[in-house]
């Protein structure tokens, strides 16, 4: 998975990993926001599902989620398992 960034997020106590770029314009979008379990990209204002990564609305398509497990106090990111 080298050269692809990862943002991963605690939400009303679930993990969560995604692709860190916005699908429509390469944006990082850990300089947006979440809210309402929605992730927003600050540039042309696409908003991606948090959940499903499923474009919600912006000139944006889904955004590929990964799978996340936590054992004891460590937060493992399944890289294999991209929902693209």
């Amino acid at each position: 998975m080298q050269g692809h960034e990862i943002g991963v997020v605690l939400w009303e106590g679930r993990w969560h990993a995604f692709s860190n770029r916005c699908t429509h314009n390469d944006f990082q979008l850990h300089f947006g926001y979440i809210e309402d379990g929605c992730i927003h990209c600050p540039i042309h204002y696409g908003v991606y599902d948090l959940e499903t990564g499923m474009a919600k609305s912006g000139p944006v398509t889904d955004l590929p989620k990964y799978g996340v497990r936590v054992i004891g106090e460590d937060v493992q990111v399944e890289l294999n398992d991209a929902k693209d």
